[in-house]
């Protein structure tokens, strides 16, 4: 045991010392406090008292959505006394704590005792002054007798009850009845529902639920699933938002999938049925199948759901959605050439639109690392003429270190993108574009990197209007890797709108350009001086003209490629880039004038550091020291609001957990300290988990031993 002990000491140093830190903050020293003093009460309570102690002294700098919790903490930690209540309060008190004293030599004399103490405080009809002794008796009978907790768990603040059921659960699931107890007696406004969703946060939860709770807390969770938000300025936090709810929703359909599947089954049709009715982006109507992708494919990796899916899809599913979700879900299936074939021949049975089914079913097979078995199927179909480029494109995108083994330069001829991808390594890669730039001297080739042209947003019939506003007499012969579709397509057209767009019938920059940030890092890292020169004439290329400014497609595309990109060289990513945007578009406002009416654009100041953030965040996983070079500079340079600077925070400490509390850089507002600190415990909170998960593992097989 002595060993265990200091096992457990030693992991815990690092944590210490960052306490120990004067530069630490009070507020995020709180924060990080109730985290350690909630994983210790579970995993090591034998060291709660010292972070306890700790957090009593900053408890008045933790922020108000912290606040429940610390009440639930306190109210296990550190009951109160019977000495420092008064009267009625201090009588019950007092004989709870005389009955727990005895609960182990006498458990039915503790039983007796605290039902008198029940009966006592339900006949005081003076509601006043009774909170402290209904706490202190919910905690006692929680150690003795966990359904008659469960009963009177309405009597206790929420944080406390919170904190009481996550440590029960810890110990020993809750059963389906326990839970019901709890919702049943939880309060008025929604039961324990609030303490079930906060669990739903954590990795991997066991809830034994009932299917009538695990129903209500989906009901309560699908309008956060597709909430919409109010104005477009908010769109990224109703983003986040939403993300939120369904990784809370989809982890409750694992708790359910095993023990009631026919629950997990309802759970996914309504949250399916929701989002394909959710009118959250009616413009934006791809998003929408985008999200019912993701659901589809969750939903054929519960084994036990995937008949009666295939029937709710086939029968529920809206009619302009059917074919999408069938090919989709079928896609999902075959692991082999022969249940390919056979998998398409039940699709092919089922679809109207059988073109795009069989397209899209096989870029499913793409993406899910069968692009061989793809490819044999399209050479063999009868519409193999369409689409064996397709799966040719959809394999070089999706895994190109693979697709040589069926794909050859003669296959790629005129095609230059795929010859860049189907290069083996990086180093071949960069070759590439060091020959097709002339070591730098010149940009990218006209294929890979060009400015959108206005003519795509014309259509083809209107000739007049494309040379009036290009200059140009006809269409250019590239589309600039963008994928623009129609905001307001019929229903009937979207699925092969969608098709069109993400099933690779031709290339997008989404697909391009991770591929050239991670060649253009290596190119940086062994040529700088080349890939500076290389950049300039690549902003020459791509810097937008006013008129360019005006068209939110084509403005964000560049912004993106842009972003996604230049992020290979820091520098040239704010000189170029980032600075350009803020001279342009957030010092000044851009004006034109198109007949009698002004058209006005500018950005929030807020725009540069967000743009560095997006930027950071593309290339952390390519090269973390670029990433963390962007983010010193947006720190520095460029106005945030407290929210970008905790999620930069965030960003920045994903790979140095608490050891990023001081920033990189001095920040350019000195107030954002603290949105920083915060930023970095938040992202510290499960590498901290997993600290106390392993030592009290580590501690659990010394006692053994």
């Amino acid at each position: 045991m002595s060993t265990g002990s200091s096992q457990s000491s030693d992991a815990l140093a690092p944590v210490d010392e960052v306490l120990s830190d004067p530069k630490l903050l009070d507020e995020p020293r709180a924060v990080l406090l109730l985290q350690l003093c909630r994983f210790a009460q579970i995993f090591r309570p034998e060291v709660v008292e010292r972070y306890w102690q700790q957090l009593r002294k900053v408890s008045a700098s933790l922020p108000l959505d912290h606040r429940e919790a610390l009440e639930g903490l306190q109210a296990a930690v550190e009951p109160r006394p019977a000495k420092s209540l008064h009267g009625f309060a201090a009588e019950i008190v007092t004989k709870v704590d005389n009955a727990v004293r005895v609960a182990d030599a006498a458990p039915d004399k503790a039983c007796r005792m605290f039902q008198d103490c029940e009966q006592r405080l339900r006949k005081r009809w003076w509601p006043f002054g009774k909170a402290p002794a209904w706490l202190a008796l919910v905690q006692a009978w929680a150690e003795l007798d966990r359904e008659a907790a469960l009963k009177l768990i309405g009597k206790v603040p929420r944080g406390v009850q919170q904190n009481l059921l996550q440590r029960l659960n810890e110990a020993s699931p809750l059963t389906r009845a326990e839970w019901d107890l709890a919702h049943k007696h939880g309060g008025m406004f929604g039961g324990i529902i609030p303490v079930l969703l906060e669990m739903l946060d954590t990795e991997n939860p066991t809830l034994r639920l009932s299917p009538t709770l695990a129903k209500a807390v989906g009901s309560n969770l699908l309008p956060d699933v597709n909430a919409t938000p109010l104005i477009e300025e908010a769109s990224q936090q109703f983003e986040a938002e939403r993300e939120k709810a369904l990784d809370r929703y989809l982890n409750l359909v694992e708790c359910m999938v095993e023990t009631f599947p026919h629950v997990a089954e309802s759970l996914m049709g309504s949250v399916f049925m929701a989002t394909a009715q959710s009118p959250r982006s009616p413009e934006k109507w791809p998003e929408c199948f985008t999200a019912l992708r993701r659901l589809i494919s969750v939903w054929t990796s519960f084994s036990a759901l995937r008949q009666s899916a295939v029937a709710f899809l086939d029968k529920k599913a809206p009619n302009y959605m059917r074919d999408f979700a069938l090919s989709q879900w079928y896609g999902m299936i075959p692991t082999s050439h022969e249940e390919a074939t056979s998998t398409w021949e039940t699709l092919e049975g089922m679809c109207s639109d059988k073109p795009a089914s069989e397209k899209w079913f096989l870029v499913t097979l793409v993406r899910r690392g069968m692009a061989d078995i793809a490819m044999k199927f399209a050479g063999s179909s009868v519409r193999s003429e369409e689409l064996v480029p397709v799966i040719r494109r959809a394999w070089l995108c999706e895994d190109p270190q693979t697709a040589s083994s069926a794909i050859t330069p003669q296959d790629l001829a005129g095609d230059l993108i795929g010859q860049f991808l189907l290069l083996g390594s990086i180093e071949e890669r960069v070759k590439f574009l060091r020959q097709h730039t002339d070591n730098g001297s010149q940009s990218l080739p006209e294929e890979m990197w060009s400015q959108p042209n206005l003519s795509l947003l014309l259509s083809d019939d209107d000739p007049e209007s494309i040379r009036l506003l290009t200059g140009a007499s006809e269409k250019p012969p590239h589309d600039a890797l963008l994928r623009l579709y129609k905001e307001k397509a019929p229903n009937d057209n979207q699925f092969r709108e969608y098709v069109r767009l993400h099933g690779y019938r031709q290339y997008g920059y989404e697909d391009l350009d991770p591929y050239l940030l991670a060649t253009l890092v290596a190119w940086d890292d062994q040529h700088p001086d080349e890939v500076r020169s290389v950049m300039r004439s690549m902003w020459t290329v791509m810097e937008p003209d006013d008129i360019i400014l005006t068209q939110d497609g084509l403005r964000n595309a560049i912004f993106e490629r842009c972003q996604t990109v230049f992020a290979a060289r820091p520098t040239a990513l704010d000189e170029l880039f980032v600075k350009w945007v803020k001279r342009k578009l957030v010092d000044d406002t851009m004006t034109q004038h198109t007949g009698d009416a002004t058209y006005t654009f500018s950005l929030n100041k807020i725009v540069p550091f967000l743009y560095c953030l997006l930027s950071a965040e593309k290339v952390a996983v390519v090269s973390p020291q670029r990433c963390d070079e962007i983010l010193a500079c947006a720190i520095s340079d460029y106005t945030a609001d407290e929210d970008f600077m905790t999620f930069a925070a965030k960003l920045y400490a994903s790979d140095k957990g608490l050891s990023a509390l001081q920033p990189p850089a001095p920040l350019m507002d000195s107030a954002h300290l603290k949105p920083w600190q915060l930023g970095v415990v938040e992202a510290s909170s499960r590498s901290l988990l997993r600290l106390f998960v392993e030592d009290h593992q580590e501690a659990e097989a010394d006692a053994e031993e």
